[in-house]
């Protein structure tokens, strides 16, 4: 599988990452939900190398990484390298376990269809990991997607920060399930306003 191959080619540089709380991240097979802030490109990696290889990450991603032509568009670098990166790119989405999103319509297939194949991996106590905010440079946004995911299924909620002021610090919070104080207990939990204290959180840590 190409996702542990990559995990393995990228541990000389796990060895660089300072990671602050260590003993919150699950060794054993249980459904998670890894929520973390965005800030660049490599976040994906960094952390996926940071959690056991015996239980691989499915990313959300944007659906335009799976196709060269909107890859290309992304980037501002001139002539063939950029079809280059375009194509490596697509490469690596395609094969490492990553589910397709469309950040313009909750409603539209590609996302029915990537909620059905995230709620059968969470019930096989697989990992899925989300952006919170939604993409790079949206801090401050919250989109409700995990915590629904995560009442539907149970999943824990991983919060995850990776820092601004250090590329290679990254800190793992403490676990958020069900019977955490964010969840509303009283009526009906309000995804929305848990997203937002979930991101909350995670700017805190």
């Amino acid at each position: 599988m190409l996702y542990r191959f990559i995990w393995i080619l990228l541990q000389p540089f796990a060895l660089f990452i300072k990671i602050i709380g260590k003993e919150n991240i699950p060794k054993d097979k249980k459904p998670i939900i890894i929520v973390a802030n965005h800030i660049g490109e490599t976040d994906p990696a960094k952390i996926s190398m940071i959690f056991p290889f015996k239980y691989p990450i499915h990313w959300f991603t944007k659906r335009e990484a799976f196709k060269v032509k909107e890859i290309v568009n992304d980037y501002q670098m001139m002539g063939l390298f950029r079809w280059v990166v375009a194509v490596f790119v697509k490469i690596f989405v395609t094969h490492t376990l990553a589910i397709a999103v469309d950040r313009e319509s909750t409603t539209s297939k590609i996302n029915r269809a990537a909620i059905r194949e995230t709620v059968r991996i969470l019930k096989n106590g697989g990992r899925i990991g989300i952006f919170g905010e939604g993409g790079v440079g949206r801090e401050g946004s919250a989109h409700p997607v995990f915590v629904n995911l995560a009442i539907k299924t149970g999943a824990d909620i991983i919060p995850v920060k990776i820092h601004r002021s250090s590329f290679w610090k990254i800190t793992v919070g403490n676990p958020i399930n069900q019977d955490d104080k964010l969840f509303n207990k009283s009526g009906d939990p309000d995804s929305k306003q848990i997203a937002h204290s979930v991101m909350r959180l995670i700017q805190t840590l």
